[in-house]
């Protein structure tokens, strides 16, 4: 879903058990690690420089909360999340695909029109409005 350049050869135990093979020096695969560092040589320390792709996460959490009317349980499954434990509710609670889907489509219009606000009717210039039939 996100996909970068490999720094090194390296193999991925997703991507082995895959059957896709390692990852090649410069060639595209997904985002393996999010805590890119560099070393700091004022600190004396390693220090990161990209943000982890897991944060994407928070994002899409609080857009199923801000669109409404989804529920706990379904945010849960949504995310791949466990529900509570102790909550004897939770192990009731059976969600259909067809629930799941239409939770996600609501939540994917949602941000959706968050990257694409709708724009401002363009007005008159200045210059238009001081234009004046002559008599």
């Amino acid at each position: 879903m996100f996909p970068t350049r490999a720094i090194k050869d390296r193999e991925c135990d997703l991507c082995k058990a895959l059957g896709l093979g390692e990852h090649k020096a410069g060639g595209v695969c997904h985002v393996i690690e999010g805590k890119q560092q560099r070393y700091d040589k004022e600190l004396g320390k390693a220090k990161r420089i990209l943000p982890s792709p897991h944060r994407l996460r928070d994002t899409y959490t609080t857009a199923l909360v801000e669109v409404g009317q989804i529920s706990p349980f379904a945010i849960d499954v949504l995310t791949n999340h466990r529900p509570p434990r102790g909550s004897v509710t939770a192990g009731y609670v059976n969600l259909s695909i067809e629930h799941l889907a239409e939770c996600q489509e609501r939540v994917t219009q949602f941000l959706l029109a968050k990257m694409n606000p709708p724009t401002e009717p363009k007005t008159k210039s200045r210059r238009a409005g001081h234009l004046r039939a002559l008599p």
